[in-house]
């Protein structure tokens, strides 16, 4: 391989560079061009288009026979291992108003975000939001979900008398299995399971890059 070594005088001024490039590019068989027309064709107006990618979300629901209202009385010593029976003592320390208590009954990575919907309320005043906004005197299981290791749990609770099985207005609950224990969750929020399964012909659509939403970025973020 032969090499070639321009030496510049010191003070070399622009046309001795040039020529020296020029030499150069004569002895590597190169030479200079003038532009040539783009062949490159002109681009016709930007079409907006879309793909569509569908996920199936499997799980088993069943309903509760024959369902009876379960009095809510303040008292959380039911011992059980069954998610319905954790979701019963929830319920009891809530009317009772041991919010701390209550909390101890989610799983951890949940509890900040729990936390930041009482903003800047003092202890005396979340305990009487608490107390007044689960002031039930019953609860009635209405329906069950499995789904990957988490059981939602329909359930709905009132004052006096419980209406009809069909006039019932329920709420479910998400739990999952932490070291064998029960614990509420907050993970499913936006998983379509959970939130979106009366979608018209359960077909939920979401625009974005993440088929469970953001809501994981969130307790993400709340946990750091």
């Amino acid at each position: 391989m032969s090499v070639v070594t321009m030496f510049y005088p010191q003070k070399a001024n622009t046309a001795s560079i040039l020529s020296g490039v020029a030499l150069l590019m004569a002895m590597c068989g190169m030479s200079f061009a003038s532009p040539s027309p783009s062949i490159v064709p002109t681009l016709a107006p930007y079409e907006r288009k879309s793909v569509s990618v569908e996920y199936v979300y499997r799980y088993k629901l069943a309903r509760y026979q024959a369902p009876k209202p379960i009095p809510l009385d303040g008292d959380s010593s039911r011992e059980s291992d069954a998610p319905e029976t954790v979701l019963l003592n929830y319920f009891n320390e809530l009317k009772a108003g041991r919010v701390e208590a209550a909390l101890g009954y989610w799983e951890t990575r949940s509890i900040p975000l729990i936390k930041k919907m009482f903003g800047d309320m003092s202890d005396p005043d979340v305990r009487a939001a608490v107390i007044d906004s689960n002031a039930s005197d019953w609860a009635v299981f209405t329906h069950r979900i499995d789904y990957e290791g988490f059981v939602i749990v329909g359930v709905a609770r009132g004052k006096g008398p419980v209406p009809a099985a069909d006039k019932l207005v329920s709420f479910e609950y998400v739990l999952k299995s932490n070291s064998g224990a029960w614990q509420l969750t907050q993970e499913l929020a936006d998983n379509p399971v959970y939130c979106c399964r009366d979608a018209h012909g359960g077909r939920h659509v979401r625009p974005g890059k993440s088929k469970d939403g953001e809501f994981q970025r969130l307790l993400d973020s709340l946990n750091r």
